[in-house]
């Protein structure tokens, strides 16, 4: 599947499904993937959520092209921790 083809069915039908769960793909079309062209490896990412540049990039192990990414990551401190546990603890008579 080449999710840059947009008379593709199983391309567009992926993109639907991403889309109906609020995901979409997170590769730039325009940047094949593979040795001989498309986009065949994807990132997904969710939509209200900034996607993150991806770099395409040709380490030449594979046909394939590696994606790389940051992810931004945060500690969750011990108020949070606390808060979610409070949230989700059942309640006692």
């Amino acid at each position: 599947m080449q999710l840059e083809r947009s008379d593709e069915s199983t391309a567009i039908q992926l993109v639907d499904l991403l889309a109906d769960h609020g995901l979409s793909c997170g590769v730039n079309t325009d940047m094949p993937t593979h040795d001989q062209g498309g986009v065949l490896d994807v990132v997904i990412t969710r939509d209200d959520l900034p996607a993150p540049p991806v770099d395409v990039l040709d380490v030449g192990l594979s046909d394939h092209r590696l994606l790389r990414w940051r992810v931004p990551m945060g500690r969750i401190t011990a108020s949070v921790l606390h808060d979610c546990h409070t949230a989700v603890a059942p309640t006692r008579p």
